[in-house]
């Protein structure tokens, strides 16, 4: 939820910063479809990246977790301490990452369709 927040907010900027560019792209003659599939490509790179750097830092905490919580923690009684173990495949991997593109994709949808209907005239008058 937070990177969908995160992804939609970047998108947003995104298309404020760049409406004059948009104006320009539809002026040449880029339909709608074309400025559609320019940021939602956009949105869908940045959800890929990161989902990645998220998957790699949950692989790396995950390996770390047993051995720092070893000592911190015991489960079971004194003298049958059971140990934590965590477990990575590459189901939750691909999971997560089809998990990320498709928030960051949702969460860009709506700043990639208002830039689609940007009219060319009202986005080259735009001053930000």
């Amino acid at each position: 939820v937070i990177g969908g927040f995160g992804v939609a907010n970047t998108m947003f900027m995104a298309v404020a910063e760049r409406v004059r560019e948009i104006g320009i792209l539809r002026a040449i003659g880029a339909r709608s479809i074309d400025v559609l599939i320019l940021f939602l490509a956009e949105a869908a790179l940045l959800g890929l990246i990161g989902s990645i750097v998220g998957v790699v830092v949950g692989v790396i905490v995950s390996s770390l977790l047993p051995s720092l919580l070893s000592g911190l923690v015991r489960f079971g009684p004194p003298g049958t301490e059971i140990q934590l173990q965590t477990v990575v495949t590459p189901t939750t991997i691909l999971l997560a990452l089809c998990l990320g593109l498709a928030v960051s994709l949702i969460a860009g949808l709506y700043p990639a369709v208002r830039a689609s209907r940007l009219k060319p005239v009202e986005a080259m008058r735009y001053v930000f």
